[in-house]
């Protein structure tokens, strides 16, 4: 049995119902907020304090995996806004309505970067 993401329900009419268009003003908030919240750890990490260090090949590579890693904190952030945007104007696929932390959208985020979603969707 195939767990289908979207599930839409149809009345007697065979119409399809509007599941999306649940506003939720509270929760676009809070999701907005913990990415505002998110910002200063950003900039931290997309200018390290080991880049105005003398620079050696070491160096280097460590900046640039924490430049990476804000690069990556930036992305998840914006995801974090688009989420709360979706909450905000009521179309919100159910997929993404039990997201409420930082945490589960970086799930989202590995799991694009490693190609498990065109593996599920192949199968």
């Amino acid at each position: 049995m195939q767990l289908s993401l979207l599930n839409l329900s149809y009345n007697e009419d065979n119409s399809s119902l509007d599941i999306f268009n649940i506003p939720n003003l509270e929760k676009a908030e809070a999701l907005r907020k913990l990415a505002t919240s998110m910002q200063s750890r950003i900039d931290q990490k997309k200018n390290p304090a080991i880049g105005n260090q003398r620079a050696t090949k070491r160096r280097k590579t460590i900046a640039q995996g924490i430049i990476q890693e804000g690069i990556e904190l930036e992305i998840i952030q914006s995801w974090l806004f688009a989420i709360a945007q979706m909450w905000e104007v009521g179309n919100i696929p159910p997929i993404l309505r039990g997201i409420s932390r930082k945490s589960q959208v970086e799930v989202l985020f590995r799991i694009s970067q490693s190609g498990e979603i065109s593996r599920l969707e192949s199968q």
